[in-house]
């Protein structure tokens, strides 16, 4: 018999799976043969010596025959009696082994009440403890897979989004941008709505960088973030490119919303950049916009293209304005 592949703990050990080789002899025969062998030994060894001693003259042959049948009759009682109960519970055994159910060790002879008995009720409660064990086993396994499955998602889902994430501004990337751009364009054009594309780019951001440090530099990256992300809804889209430039797209905006934006954040960013910066220091922000349907571009590379063309011509004339409206 091969061993069971199934994940349950056995119920009784896989000793008795031993290969068939190691059944044969005189040991492992089954106990019914044996009992059949000394039987049959018996009345034939009673029947040669009662023929021996006949043809010495000796009259003891009947004699011989009746302890040779008397002998027969007491090895099948303890047949009977001990031997076939003793199969019948090594057999028991081996099926609730083989069949992992509890069922199966209550058809052991509970009912006896001799040590026959007493074995079958070792062995029916070995049986039910080991397969309550192999439940607790098989349930604690399964809770810890859907925990560290679980877990797995989370922190992968938790990596995924870092990666899409700038660190210092927590806005999205440009790999967050290069994900979800495609998708925005198809559906807006699909619905037949605009997106609106804004760049922004600080002025005289290295200089100040350079001049002050990156800590305040830091500051101002971070205040700008704060603005957009403050002026932008739910749908909207904020990303920062890289040092100091950053992108909006307004899926579904007018050019009424896009002004309010272009204007509001400027002005709020150049209020606190006064009580930053020394006063003889000039920094704003300078913009770019792009519309996909007023400008009739076709993807958003051409989009972001477009509005990053409108950003030069900002800083072109001098700073501090829009282009693109």
């Amino acid at each position: 018999m091969s061993r069971s592949t199934s994940s349950t703990t056995p119920l009784v050990s896989a000793d008795a799976d031993a290969p068939k080789h190691r059944r044969a002899g005189w040991v492992h025969t089954p106990t019914r043969t044996k009992l059949t062998l000394i039987i049959l030994l018996a009345l034939v060894g009673g029947c040669l010596i009662g023929m021996v001693e006949t043809r010495e003259g000796n009259q003891v042959w009947p004699m011989m025959i009746g302890l040779g049948l008397l002998a027969a009759v007491l090895i099948s009682l303890v047949h009977r009696s001990v031997c076939e109960p003793l199969e019948d519970v090594l057999e028991a055994a081996r099926r609730a082994r083989r069949t992992q159910r509890p069922a199966e060790a209550r058809r052991l002879p509970l009912q006896r009440d001799d040590e026959l008995g007493d074995l079958s009720k070792i062995l029916c409660d070995l049986t039910m403890q080991a397969y309550r064990h192999s439940t607790t086993v098989n349930r604690l396994r399964r809770t810890l897979d859907a925990r560290v499955a679980k877990a797995t998602h989370r922190a992968t889902s938790q990596l995924q989004q870092l990666a899409m994430r700038d660190p210092l501004t927590n806005l999205g990337n440009r790999r967050f941008l290069d994900t979800h751009l495609t998708e925005l364009v198809d559906t807006c054009r699909a619905t037949a709505t605009d997106l609106i594309c804004i760049v922004i780019d600080m002025d005289n951001f290295k200089s100040i960088n350079d001049r002050f440090g990156h800590a305040v530099g830091d500051k101002m990256l971070s205040f700008l973030a704060q603005l957009i992300r403050a002026n932008v809804r739910g749908d909207d889209y904020a990303v920062r490119l890289g040092g100091d430039e950053f992108l909006v797209l307004m899926p579904g905006a007018g050019d009424e919303r896009a002004r309010h934006f272009t204007e509001r954040v400027p002005s709020l960013f150049a209020h606190q950049m006064r009580t930053m910066l020394p006063r003889d220091v000039r920094t704003g922000l300078s913009m770019g916009v792009a519309s996909l349907q007023r400008d009739h571009l076709e993807t958003g590379d051409a989009l972001i293209e477009h509005a990053d063309d409108n950003l030069y011509q900002a800083k072109d004339a001098g700073k501090g304005c829009t282009c693109g409206m």
